[in-house]
């Protein structure tokens, strides 16, 4: 039985800074971003519906193909960076035209799938495709955030030395790894 990686994906459009004349979000929209937003979002909500009638989904197949034959393990290690495809995704879809990012969270065998985003990454290269990952049983985690196939921003840490650095996570006795790790997030962006 692997050790899990907790992955938090994130696929969004990369917004210029400041806010956005209507002209702006109209082109913006009508372009090839937005489309490349909507094919993602289209995968994951199949997968979604999938999911929740327990049948089987494609996971990271929907995005980057991995030949499943004798070589299954060397293929998928190369091609998503993590021994096993996904079982689910619980994805946080667009709801609303103007809505620029996607989140999916999912687990992984042993380590993050950061080949599996810098492939994603090359596929759709007017988007920002990102994770977030924490892999408590081996003490590490961090983020890599990905533009036209390369690493933009990336960190690695050990979620021990984030934990014994602050008091109040000495004595927490919390066994849900998602909820401690959104209780460290500030932590962990003072960390980066």
């Amino acid at each position: 039985m692997p050790n899990w990686c907790n992955n938090e994906l994130f696929v969004q459009i990369d917004l210029p800074p400041g806010n956005l004349l209507p002209h702006e979000l109209s082109s913006l929209e009508n372009g090839k971003a937005w489309e490349q937003l909507q094919e993602v979002n289209k995968c994951l909500e199949e997968d979604t519906k999938k999911s929740d009638k327990d049948e089987r989904i494609l996971g990271f197949q929907n995005f980057v193909h991995s030949e499943q034959n004798e070589n299954w393990y060397e293929n998928n290690v190369t091609n998503w960076g993590t021994k096993w495809n996904i079982s689910c995704w619980n994805a946080v879809l667009l709801e609303e035209r103007h809505d620029r990012e996607i989140s999916a969270f999912f687990d992984t065998a042993w380590s993050p799938p950061l080949n599996f985003v810098k492939a994603m990454s090359e596929k759709y290269p007017d988007l920002v495709i990102g994770i977030q990952y924490a892999e408590w049983g081996m003490d590490f985690g961090g983020f890599a955030v990905f533009r036209e196939g390369k690493v933009v921003k990336d960190k690695d840490w050990s979620i021990y030395d984030i934990l014994t650095s602050s008091e109040k996570y000495i004595d927490d006795d919390t066994d849900n790894h998602w909820e401690l790790y959104d209780e460290i997030k500030d932590d962990v962006t003072n960390y980066m």
